[in-house]
Order: structure tokens, then sequence, then C-alpha cells
């Protein structure tokens, strides 16, 4: 019986060394998982500030294609309003040159 006493003393020793390992081990994982937590929420907040920086570049660059399509919108009538102009300005003068030659040619 002494011998069975041995072994279960053995036993328990091994047992409580091993709950120890496995006490100091979880001690060990709680940690690091509490480091990780800390660098996921410091990725997750470096994440928002790059997203809400990138959301208020792209909002800068739709104003600007907004500002530059009106411009050119503007710069397209104008150019269509020069048009119509040039070519009434070229039909009065082709008018007012046929005219010298009627009366040249009445002279």
């Amino acid at each position: 019986m002494t011998e069975r006493l041995d072994r279960i003393e053995a036993q328990q020793a091994a047992n409580t060394a091993n709950i120890a390992d496995l006490i100091t081990l979880s001690g060990n994982v709680l940690r690091a998982v509490d480091g990780l937590t800390v660098r996921i929420d410091e990725s997750n907040q470096r994440f928002e500030i790059l997203r809400s920086e990138a959301i208020a570049r792209q909002q800068r660059s739709d104003q600007r294609f907004e500002e530059s399509n009106r411009r050119f919108e503007a710069m397209q009538e104008t150019l269509q309003r020069l048009f119509l102009e040039l070519h009434s300005t070229n039909g009065a003068v082709a008018g007012l040159s046929d005219r010298v030659d009627n009366l040249e040619q009445a002279s």
C-alpha cells in the first residue's frame, strides 16, 4: 500500500506542477491577447484616420472635378456663342463685300 501511496503522491506532484505550468501559460496567453487587443485597437484607429483622410481627399477631388466640369461647360457655351457671332459677322461682311462690288460696278 505504501508503494501505491507513493505513486499517488508522485502523480499528485506531477499534476500540481502541470497545473502550475498551465496557470503560467494561461497568464502568458492572456497578456499576449491583451497586447494584441491593444495593437488591434491602434490599427483600427489608424485605419479609421486613413479612411477619413481618403474620403476627404475623394470629396475634394470630386469638388475639383465638378468645378472643372462647370468651367469647361461655360467655356463651351462661350465658344459656341463666339462661333455663332463669327458666322453672323462673316455673313454680314460677305453681304457688305457684295454691296461694295455692286457699287464699284455701278460707278
